[in-house]
């Protein structure tokens, strides 16, 4: 706390001030403050100050043409900040990464190397996995000889009933 550092807020003044609302204000004092508020990037306020002004003398052209640009500047968001154009650097993008203390979990605790029963179980599933898929695939080449599965139009399989005597639904109109 000693050291703590406290930066006020700097606002412009264009923000704050704000012409006086008695019958005496001239069209002047908007189109004034308005032309600051322009300038410090307050489009919102300059169009309604402008408003005011170019209500109360529509000949002014000057003051027309300006309303116009910040009116254009309000709906493009001019006042939007867009950061800077960053290149990259290969280096520094293919440095290791800093990581610090801390950031990444523990490793976790080594496992117990599994039991003669366990690694038997992974074995008989691994075998009849494998037969599984022998038998499957000999399955299918199997149908696909017997029934056919190429025609003239590169395929055939949605032609096929699903069962014999039987056509596919959705052919039925």
């Amino acid at each position: 706390m000693e050291n703590e550092i406290i930066v006020p807020e700097v606002i412009p003044a264009s923000h704050t001030i704000q012409p006086q609302t008695n019958i005496g204000s001239s069209p002047d004092d908007y189109a004034s403050l308005a032309l600051s508020q322009f300038h410090s990037g307050n489009y919102i306020g300059a169009v309604e100050n402008l408003e005011i002004a170019t209500a109360l003398d529509p000949s002014n052209t000057e003051w027309v043409e300006l309303l116009q640009h910040a009116k254009a500047n309000v709906i493009s968001e001019v006042h939007v900040a867009i950061p800077e154009v960053y290149y990259f650097d290969r280096d520094t993008l293919l440095a290791s990464p800093v990581v610090p203390v801390g950031a990444l979990p523990a490793d976790p605790a080594p496992t117990a190397p599994p039991n003669l029963g366990k690694r038997m179980l992974v074995a008989l599933g691994n075998g009849l996995g494998r037969v599984a898929t022998i038998l499957m695939g000999g399955a299918t080449h199997l149908w696909g000889s017997i029934a056919g599965f190429k025609d003239r139009a590169w395929t055939n399989w949605y032609r096929r009933p699903f069962f014999p005597g039987h056509t596919h639904p959705c052919l039925h109109a």
